[in-house]
């Protein structure tokens, strides 16, 4: 399990914006005092796993521009694999990725990223 959470953190280049780092941080103190997080009307649903993993990085932001569409292509396609896109954020994050251009957004699109990818893994490699 370190291993995977250890490659999770080399994704995406680093963003340093302590506003957008901020964010994170709360939102992940948050799910560690076991209180519900929406963000953009979406509940994180990895409650452990998330702020694992943003501890992992010193609560720095985790998608590149580049990553972020990628992901979200990947995701349009789950339903070939038998998963559902609007189980991982799907509407929320397709909007967001083209809209977010403030370090609020920007921290809510990364947690929404993340907390997508985490469950999209454990549904695909668990079942």
């Amino acid at each position: 399990m370190k291993t995977f959470f250890f490659l999770l953190t080399l994704l995406g280049l680093p963003m340093q914006d302590d506003a957008v780092n901020e964010f994170i941080r709360a939102k992940s103190e948050q799910l560690v005092a076991e209180q519900p997080v929406t963000v953009q009307g979406e509940l994180l649903r990895c409650q452990k796993m998330l702020p694992e993993f943003y501890q992992n990085r010193r609560f720095v932001a985790a998608w590149s521009k580049e990553n972020r569409q990628a992901y979200l292509t990947v995701l349009s396609n789950v339903g070939q694999d038998g998963l559902n896109p609007a189980d991982y954020h799907y509407s929320t994050l397709n909007r967001l990725v083209l809209e977010a251009d403030t370090p609020l957004e920007i921290a809510e699109l990364d947690l929404l990223l993340t907390d997508s990818f985490l469950l999209f893994a454990s549904h695909f490699l668990n079942g």
